[in-house]
């Protein structure tokens, strides 16, 4: 849960981090710290939803994510 558009290692674990699953669908998993990470085949494979400050072609959301909610 690093910095980098792969997730990598390091990061603010300590401090941000946090997971959430759809209640309606256990496959779809939202996981976050620095940036957020989406799995819709539960957990098996991910890929980057949002970015600290924009990168990897997904959209800014602060890097601080201490919160996360799947509302249908």
């Amino acid at each position: 849960m690093s910095w980098d558009c792969t997730g990598g290692s390091g990061g603010q674990a300590w401090y941000d981090l946090d997971i959430a699953v759809d209640p309606l669908d256990e496959d779809v998993i939202i996981a976050g710290g620095v940036n957020s990470f989406k799995s819709t085949d539960g957990g098996s494979s991910w890929f980057i939803r949002s970015h600290w400050y924009g990168g990897c072609n997904v959209e800014s959301v602060h890097a601080d994510l201490h919160i996360l909610s799947l509302i249908q």
